[in-house]
């Protein structure tokens, strides 16, 4: 009986044939990976090639080989030091680069011991041989070592081991995220003595007023004081761009002989001929213009937006003329200090925290200035609107 349940116990080989899936499925993400994040299809070597400051910083006179082979890519990732990681790729890559690392250490530590010891004590047990509900994985665990046996004193010692050594690698990852945390918050930038402001209130959408509020408010030196102001200019300069550029090609595909070429003219079908009637684009005169061309009369392509771009081209020259009377103040403003302590400390503006928030300034980059003007209940409404919207997702899906 004891031998047939042997005979049919499959367990082992299901765990060897898991571990083969896994290990191809990672040797085949890797080997994918080697080859797409050089290329330059579709933008991916965009996302996944290293940029142009990690491939030129240098480590003992040689660069990096990113692009050598297919996996030259491993060993100078994972040797990258951190103060290069930090100065070309940003503090977010610096944390999940360590946290990767500590990851890949714990696992090297736990496994070395684990296979030289811990196993070859587990397949050593003889339990298997009065309990026959233990499988061929169950052999290798310590379930095949009876309750009196010695040997699970080693599991027990290895447990201790095994926790002082997360604890260990925990505080060691702590304090060298620690460390750089205060180095980045400690850098000499704008930014870091900047406070940024929003939902200003209307009262305050003044250079002069808004410093004496922050001067009586913090007790700090003021270096500078910045409102924000709508930038009606670009604006009306990408809209023209925009329009420009369906003019142009209104006026190919109206000056085209081959067929389809409306509204993209580079694609045409085959050598067909356009009939003299259908050689005029055509667009939709609908204000304000929001229902992607489905109301309105159709008129001209040519002719309306040759009108539209004069339109357009009279507000940029009125804007031009006094730039100052079209300047609208946004409801977000910057103050630099001469101290980082603003920065790092939380002030109370008003007793309705709604009215104004303040909090330290993002770098220039990753500030979405598209945004800053939105007000409290702008935002307020598109928080509740998305929540709605997700909420429905979740109970409805």
């Amino acid at each position: 009986m004891s031998s047939s349940l042997e005979d049919s116990d499959s367990s082992l080989s299901k765990f060897y044939v898991s571990i083969a899936i896994n290990v191809g499925i990672g040797t085949l993400v890797t080997l994918l990976f080697g080859i797409l994040y050089k290329r330059t299809w579709f933008g991916i070597s965009g996302f996944l090639a290293p940029n142009a400051d990690a491939l030129s910083f240098k480590i003992q006179n040689k660069v990096f080989a990113f692009f050598f082979s297919i996996f030259g890519w491993i060993w100078p990732a994972l040797i990258y030091p951190d103060n290069a990681l930090l100065l070309t790729h940003g503090p977010d890559a610096l944390v999940f680069v360590m946290f990767l690392r500590v990851c890949f250490f714990i696992v090297a530590l736990v496994t070395a011991p684990s296979l030289l010891i811990i196993l070859p004590l587990n397949y050593s047990g003889q339990q298997y041989q009065t309990n026959n509900h233990i499988t061929k994985i169950g052999r290798l665990s310590m379930s095949n070592i009876a309750a009196d046996d010695s040997r699970l004193t080693a599991h027990a010692l290895f447990t201790w081991l095994y926790s002082l050594l997360f604890y260990g690698v925990m505080w060691w990852f702590y304090k060298n995220y620690s460390k750089w945390r205060q180095r980045y918050l400690n850098r000499p930038i704008p930014s870091n003595y900047t406070v940024m402001f929003n939902y200003v209130p209307i009262e305050l959408r003044d250079k002069q007023a808004f410093t004496k509020w922050v001067t009586a408010k913090y007790p700090f030196e003021i270096i500078d004081v910045q409102i924000l102001y709508e930038d009606k200019m670009t604006d009306l300069v990408n809209l023209r761009t925009s329009i420009e550029n369906k003019r142009e090609s209104a006026i190919l595909a109206s000056q085209s002989t081959d067929y389809c070429c409306w509204p993209m003219p580079h694609n045409c079908c085959q050598h067909k001929k356009v009939p003299e009637s259908r050689r005029h684009p055509t667009v939709r005169n609908f204000y304000p213009r929001t229902t992607c061309g489905l109301l309105g009369k159709k008129v001209d392509a040519v002719e309306f937006w040759g009108r539209e771009a004069d339109h357009i081209e009279s507000q940029i020259l009125e804007v031009q003329k006094s730039p100052r009377d079209f300047l609208e103040p946004r409801c977000s403003a910057f103050v630099t200090f001469a101290s980082m302590f603003p920065c790092r400390a939380s002030f109370n503006n008003y007793s309705d925290p709604s009215s104004m928030q303040s909090y330290k300034a993002p770098e220039p980059n990753d500030v979405a200035w598209g945004a800053t003007g939105k007000s409290n209940e702008d935002y307020t409404f598109r928080w509740t609107l998305i929540t709605i919207v997700v909420f429905s997702m979740v109970i409805f899906w």
